[in-house]
């Protein structure tokens, strides 16, 4: 990947935040006793993997469509974001199904388990819908601000 395309990925770092700290609020979740979902001091989370993997994908797939294809970017986001939404709304269907029982405190110790439960499917909600709206945003602007200054030296020169 080029150097800008890492800034498209950590834009899409902490989306899975907006929807689990919402339901956890709503679940009643004590925020302490999250701390196995929202690690202190930004280490790993539990659904960060999940996260950068859905924004991998989508840049993988631009990249690769403008590439061999000879897509303009506009044409290479859309493409990507139709083709790689299957799988990426596949997964999170997956994991939120798996998930379900729990927060519905069909499993020991509800008291626990349902509050994060509900966090990480919304946080997983959440994440996917913005993954595939914000980040084809934010690759169009840091593929314009890196287009941008690579003219600009040009014209330096």
């Amino acid at each position: 990947m080029a150097s800008g395309d890492e800034d498209s990925l950590l834009a899409n770092r902490d989306f899975h935040r907006a929807g689990a700290v919402g339901a956890g609020r709503h679940a009643g979740a004590v925020p302490g006793r999250l701390h196995s979902v929202h690690a202190v001091d930004d280490r790993p989370h539990l659904l960060l993997g999940i996260v950068a993997k859905n924004a991998i994908l989508l840049l993988d797939y631009i990249l690769i469509t403008r590439r061999e294809h000879h897509l303009d970017r506009s044409t290479a986001i859309l493409d990507a974001c139709r083709k790689r939404a299957r799988p990426i709304i596949k997964t999170i269907v997956a994991m939120g199904g798996g998930m379900l029982p729990v927060a519905l405190g069909l499993g020991g110790d509800p008291s626990f388990r349902v509050p994060m439960a509900i966090v990480g499917i919304s946080g997983l909600i959440t994440s996917t819908l913005l993954s595939l709206l914000v980040v084809p945003v934010v690759y169009g602007g840091v593929d314009d601000g890196v287009r941008g200054r690579v003219e600009r030296q040009r014209g330096v020169r």
